[in-house]
């Protein structure tokens, strides 16, 4: 009968815990981690820095998206005539 509890209990603390260390990890340094932090950037294997990769992906990103609304704007509006279609199919019967 008491089992349940027990497992409730472990069950929170495991979340909170979690919760806990993502408030950590989340939660701004002060600015002397930040400018060490800055300055001791590593360049990748092509010899960029990681800032630019972010950057290049956040561009490619950005590119993909636009993409894929225009696409699904472009299969929604072939939909719609085709239920438009199809309705007009129903009512001449």
């Amino acid at each position: 009968m008491h089992a349940w509890r027990s497992k409730m209990l472990l069950a929170l603390i495991i979340y909170f815990a979690g919760f806990a260390t993502a408030i950590y990890y989340l939660a701004p340094a002060n600015d002397e981690v930040k400018a060490s932090e800055r300055s001791s950037r590593r360049l990748d294997i092509r010899g960029r820095t990681s800032e630019f990769r972010k950057q290049e992906w956040a561009a490619t990103a950005e590119t993909s998206l636009k993409t894929f609304v225009s696409f699904a704007e472009e299969k929604a509006v072939q939909f719609g005539e085709f239920i438009r279609a199809k309705l007009a199919e129903a009512d001449k019967k």
